[in-house]
């Protein structure tokens, strides 16, 4: 937004400590009995301030240097993607992300607090990014599965059964009529096979969502499951080399398993090895 005239004067207008000089003014005038007298006063000296400190240039760069602090940073670019996925989940999809996640960091919270030395802290911070990463895929899983629900939901495979059997029908009946009007009962029948053709499409794509959804939700236990066992066996366990084999073991499985059902937009998605810090804060 360019620096108008404008709004240097409305900037000025709304510092806190003139609105409220122009308020106590306008209360003093009325209650001295002649605001004839005072209000003209109490304008001249808001139009003294707009004209002189309205306008200086220093006075202008303190005001836009308090609007910008308070201004909220915006979001770095995967929080911005996180809050979109967590927003996209059901309120029982969002309570089951956080319950993973705040058992992670109820897990981690406690080694952080037990754990005194330096070198130790670092291995906190290695299970932190390591769960972070594993909590980022379920919560990716999460978003597909909430998708699929979604399409099942809006689309009923009883609805396209029913209008299969009717274009069926009309297809039949185009072709007994045939031999009255050829022309149109052979525009009509390509029409209709068509229509058809269509229809079989969208039932084949809706056992294969509904396919989907069932290994998705069995994937996504899998996972759950994985999470539990990182977190568990890098708070029992002392030896960071070994969970570090096991993180990428895990993150290689999650890449590669059910390649076939997984669509292309997921499986760039889990091959994504950046996460926000979702748990990061639990260290601080």
């Amino acid at each position: 937004m360019p620096d108008t005239f404008g709004n240097m004067l409305k900037r000025a207008w709304k510092w806190h400590w003139n609105l409220l000089f122009v308020g106590a003014g306008t209360v003093f005038a009325f209650l001295s009995g002649d605001p004839g007298t005072v209000l003209p006063l109490v304008g001249a000296a808001e139009l003294a301030y707009l004209g002189f400190l309205g306008s200086n240039p220093r006075f202008q760069k303190i005001l836009r240097s308090r609007e910008i602090s308070k201004t909220p940073p915006p979001l770095p670019g995967q929080q911005v993607q996180l809050a979109r996925l967590l927003q996209f989940l059901t309120p029982e999809e969002s309570r089951r992300f956080e319950t993973l996640k705040e058992r992670c960091s109820a897990l981690l919270g406690l080694r952080s607090r037990l754990e005194a030395t330096g070198g130790a802290l670092e291995e906190s911070s290695f299970r932190a990014e390591s769960l972070d990463r594993m909590l980022w895929v379920f919560l990716k899983l999460l978003h597909q599965k909430a998708g699929l629900d979604r399409f099942l939901a809006a689309t009923h495979r009883e609805n396209l059964e029913a209008d299969l059997k009717e274009a069926e029908s009309q297809l039949a009946k185009a072709r007994s009529e045939a031999a009255h009007n050829p022309a149109t009962a052979e525009r009509q029948a390509a029409a209709l096979e068509e229509k058809i053709g269509t229809i079989r499409e969208r039932l084949a794509n809706h056992d294969r969502a509904a396919e989907n959804l069932t290994l998705l939700g069995i994937e996504l236990d899998k996972t759950e499951q994985k999470i539990h066992h990182v977190c568990e066996v890098g708070m029992t366990g002392g030896d960071s080399s070994a969970l570090s084999a096991q993180i990428e073991s895990i993150s290689h499985t999650l890449r590669n398993s059910e390649a076939d059902y997984v669509p292309a937009s997921v499986r760039i998605l889990l091959e994504e090895d950046s996460p926000p810090p979702i748990l990061g804060q639990v260290l601080e």
